[in-house]
């Protein structure tokens, strides 16, 4: 039979329902036509291979089929449909990237829910909840949709949300649902909420729904939460007893282990009276009361030297936790607030998708093509997922490459100023990681953020994320202290550690293997307090290669991504720090093992000279912060009215969006002539340039300002304590409020010695 009559035998087999008819005659026919056959009728045949459960054969079909046909969407479609129904979490959250970023705009719905429970599968719930918002904007009523909005929320903790998305499922789809699935998500919705005799009455009735066949068992997810409601409940025999029953189900399903590990916590450690859900918070609380608080905790329990799983936990959860309570007790906005809108952000170029390719060969022990960074291959594919063995023992390769350059995402006309000097300097000998925001990526430039991410996926392990007892109790101990101290929760500390440590040991991992495959002297980085850099960091310092950071902005005792009073050494810090100027490492408490050294910073002179403009000495700049941008906005337009005589600008922070502050300007009554918004363009130095005073609370740019002639005055906000020791010198203006500020503005000083803030540039850098 040739193939053609296969092909509509199978045809009509399908359609009649003979799945098994169908599936030999698409077998037959690629056989005889030697596998050229069309895309659609390999997708018809893996398709109804994975319905019969034929797995194995499914993905050879897939297989096949992409070997002929790479760029077939349908295919990759199935291939994702194969790998969730295996749980290959990590492989199906990459191949439904690429469908997305295939379709671009156009992606359908369903590709985004299936992306989305993929990455809320691997933990990477941040990313999950953008994917979703995504997929709700666009088929809002369809009901995969509402449901895996509802998974996120409970899993990410939000109790509000996912209460409310809860219950707007259950409005928008009240009839249809099977009877245990109804049971599971009512009592899911209320695990969420905190209604926990409900949900513990719901929970029974949905394992009581489960068929009583010892092979036949409810998810992982349902005994954890059932047993989270007989906690709640003060059962805890029966709370035993259900971790107990999901432990033979699932014997490493991390969740129940760590619940198990929450019950030893409540056996161990006294109650203690509820939070209550809305605290009276003290008078007088700003930053320095706030850092003060942290470095207090600190001490009392050596959290620097606590370590969960072999990761020293605590410096990479400060900063997020300081920020989290600076917003609770409103002392800051959002930090920078820019929209990230959905777009191909999955989508990896062929440089770095070549790198992480081989990246993941040295791993798996396989060969490593030519043992450098990979050329730039017209390559968009993203490499197959994998799951990883324990790494081989294969010689380090070869390179060229002496040092390697990590850029902040900020940009100035495309440039990143901060390592331009010392990226001109060594040339072709750097490895260069961008992070683009928004930008193109920078030539030559490998995506760090898109390396990190590939790396969570691929050398995740779950066993990282188990949280000890001991640690647990900790955890709530130190929640406990911050709570007596400023009045306000920091939320569920164990569950953002278990969050950090296993994000922090793939990022490791995988840049560790980076640098194992391209060896360098030195790892130059900015920013290196975000726990995503940390982990980076870490993994270079494993390879023993020597770290340096170059300041990109504002650091002072009160910053404390840097400020470590009476530390001798804190872990994932680097081994240098290079200042602006001399100012900077004297006001700043950095650890012990962190040399500082000061470099200057050139491009602050040039660009403002680049200018040549003539100043105006009417000009008044008010430079924004995103955590205070929105206060300092008011000041400024209220300065405006009650000074005509002053041209009143509202400089954005680059990463803050121009229509959020458009918008809240239209808000105002009355906005005068005088006033006006800035954003980018021109540059911040070209501005600053003409300015003759400027007006802030704390920004690297009201010293860049100082530098460039510029008269500076403080505003009393939160954050105004960074520039204490400036005020101190008599090197800017301190003003209480806007009446202060109106009355005094021309008795802003001129700065004594700017080149204490920024020195005369190093020149050559490396010595």
């Amino acid at each position: 039979m040739d193939v053609g009559s296969l092909l509509k035998d199978a045809d009509k087999a399908a359609d009649r329902n003979d799945m098994a008819g169908a599936i030999e005659s698409w077998r037959r026919a690629i056989e005889i036509a030697d596998g050229s056959v069309s895309e659609e009728v390999y997708r018809s045949y893996a398709k109804a291979l994975r319905e019969t459960r034929d797995l194995e054969e499914a993905k050879v079909a897939i297989s096949q089929g992409l070997d002929r046909y790479p760029n077939d969407l349908g295919l990759l479609v199935e291939q994702g449909h194969l790998l969730d129904r295996i749980k290959d979490w990590p492989a199906a959250a990459e191949v439904w990237a690429r469908v997305i970023a295939a379709h671009g705009i156009a992606s359908p719905p369903t590709a985004l829910v299936r992306y989305a429970h993929a990455l809320r599968m691997i933990a990477d719930l941040d990313s999950a909840e953008k994917v979703i918002l995504e997929a709700t904007k666009r088929r809002g009523k369809s009901r995969a949709v509402w449901y895996e909005a509802a998974e996120i929320a409970t899993a990410r903790g939000a109790s509000e949300d996912a209460a409310d998305r809860w219950r707007q499922y259950f409005d928008v789809f009240p009839k249809g649902t099977p009877t245990k699935g109804a049971y599971a998500r009512r009592a899911t919705s209320a695990t969420a909420r905190g209604a926990w005799k409900y949900a513990l009455d719901l929970w029974r009735r949905y394992f009581n729904a489960i068929p009583s066949e010892p092979e036949i068992a409810p998810p992982a997810r349902a005994y954890k939460q059932r047993a989270m409601a007989e906690l709640a409940a003060n059962r805890h025999v029966g709370a035993a007893a259900t971790i107990a029953e999901g432990k033979r189900h699932y014997p490493d399903d991390i969740d129940l282990l760590n619940a198990d590990e929450a019950l030893l916590v409540v056996r161990r450690r006294p109650a203690r009276k509820r939070e209550p859900s809305r605290l009276e918070l003290p008078d007088g609380i700003g930053v320095k009361r706030v850092c003060e608080c942290f470095w207090d905790i600190e001490k009392k329990y050596d959290l620097v030297d606590w370590q969960v799983n072999g990761v020293y936990a605590w410096p990479l959860m400060r900063m997020h936790i300081y920020y989290d309570l600076a917003q609770r007790l409103s002392l800051y906005d959002a930090p920078h607030p820019a929209h990230v809108k959905f777009t191909k952000e999955r989508a990896i170029d062929g440089r770095t998708g070549s790198a992480i390719k081989s990246v993941l060969d040295y791993c798996r022990g396989g060969e490593v093509p030519s043992g450098k960074l990979p050329g730039s291959r017209p390559s968009n594919v993203v490499p197959a997922a994998v799951r990883l063995p324990e790494r081989s023992e294969v010689p380090l390769c070869d390179s060229d490459l002496r040092h390697a350059v990590l850029t902040t995402p900020r940009k100035v006309g495309g440039n990143e100023l901060y390592t331009e000097a010392l990226r001109v300097e060594l040339g072709d000998r750097a490895m260069l990681l961008d992070r683009p925001l928004g930008h193109a990526l920078m030539a030559g430039a490998l995506s760090f953020d898109e390396l990190a991410s590939q790396f969570q996926l691929h050398f995740r392990k779950a066993r990282d994320g188990l949280i000890r007892a001991d640690d647990r109790i900790l955890c709530a101990d130190v929640a406990e202290h911050f709570l007596c101290q400023l009045g306000c929760s920091i939320g569920d500390l164990a569950t953002r550690c278990q969050h950090s440590v296993t994000k922090f040991n793939s990022v490791r991992a995988g840049f560790r293997a980076l640098f194992e495959l391209n060896p360098v002297e030195t790892f130059f980085l900015t920013n290196a307090y975000t726990s995503t850099i940390r982990a980076a960091l870490a993994g270079a310092q494993d390879c023993g290669i020597k770290t340096v950071e170059l300041q990109h902005g504002f650091i002072s005792r009160f910053h404390l991504g840097y400020s470590w009073p009476e530390r001798n050494e804190v872990p994932y810090t680097p081994d240098e720090l290079w200042c602006f100027g001399d100012y900077w490492e004297e006001v700043t408490p950095l650890p012990a093992n962190v040399k500082a050294r000061t470099i200057g910073a050139p491009y602050v002179k040039r660009l403002g000279g680049e200018a040549r403009v003539q100043r105006q000495p009417n000009l008044v700049v008010f430079t924004s912060q995103g955590v205070i941008g929105h206060s300092l906005l008011k000041i400024a337009i209220e300065t405006a009215r009650r000074r005509p005589d002053k041209e009143i600008v509202f400089r954005l922070h680059p990463n803050e969006v121009l229509d959020d502050y458009a918008e809240r300007v239209m808000e105002q009554d009355a906005v005068p002539d005088n006033f006006s918004l800035s954003h980018r363009d021109p540059n911040i130095f070209k501005l600053l340039a003409k300015a003759s005073i400027q007006v802030g609370a704390f920004s690297t740019t009201l010293l860049e300002g100082m530098v460039l002639g510029v008269r500076a005055v403080v505003v009393d906000l939160p954050g105004a304590e960074y520039m204490l020791p400036v005020i101190e010198r008599g090197d800017a203006l301190f003003v209480a409020d806007t009446n202060e500020l109106v009355e005094r503005l021309d008795d802003a000083p001129l700065a004594e010695d700017p080149e204490y803030y920024y020195a005369a540039p190093a020149s050559p850098l490396l010595t």
